[in-house]
């Protein structure tokens, strides 16, 4: 939030003082007075002092899909997967900054950097799937420690394996293998 005022001040301040960033700001073309006034600064500075005082206009259960423990778990705790696309953004881009300085070929710095969004992608739909699990039997089959563990990164070994299963004779979506596979353009 501070650093939103910041930028906001310094998008339509008309002067900067020596070493602050340059003002970016310009003179109301009517009366060539700037926009701000000098309270203006003051007011800004109580904002930022009293914005850590903010709170979530939303509730902690609509911030959050919670993933039940599984019931292999020794510890038992619940696990929270936040519902904010920002932070979830700005952790996978620090695991995009290893790639950045590397000196190697374009297009193989590329594919890595595409192979690696894929896959945190499925990893975060697993997490969801995870959550949305109600029946704590369908979970018991699993190992609490392999549990958020991503089961493939291929949905096209997994559709494969699906017609295969359909040409051995199995009918309907939900008996096949991997009903949940994605669907490929």
């Amino acid at each position: 939030m501070c650093a939103r005022l910041d930028q906001w001040f310094v998008g339509f301040k008309c002067t900067a003082s020596e070493g602050s960033a340059p003002a970016l700001g310009r003179l109301d073309p009517l009366t060539s007075k700037p926009l701000f006034t000098p309270e203006t600064k003051i007011a800004l500075e109580n904002c930022k002092e009293k914005c850590i005082h903010l709170q979530d206009p939303l509730s902690i259960e609509e911030m959050y899909d919670v993933i039940r423990p599984n019931p292999n778990s020794p510890h038992g705790l619940k696990q929270y997967l936040s519902r904010r696309g920002e932070s979830n953004l700005e952790s996978f881009h620090l695991m995009l900054a290893h790639f950045g300085n590397t000196g190697m070929r374009e297009s193989l710095a590329d594919n890595l950097n595409l192979t690696g969004t894929a896959r945190h992608n499925l990893h975060i739909r697993h997490k969801l799937q995870i959550s949305r699990l109600t029946d704590e039997n369908t979970r018991a089959v699993t190992p609490a420690g392999w549990e958020t563990t991503l089961p493939y990164f291929n949905n096209s070994e997994l559709q494969w394996v699906n017609r295969l299963a359909q040409q051995a004779g199995i009918v309907g979506a939900t008996k096949l293998p991997f009903p949940n596979a994605e669907i490929l353009q």
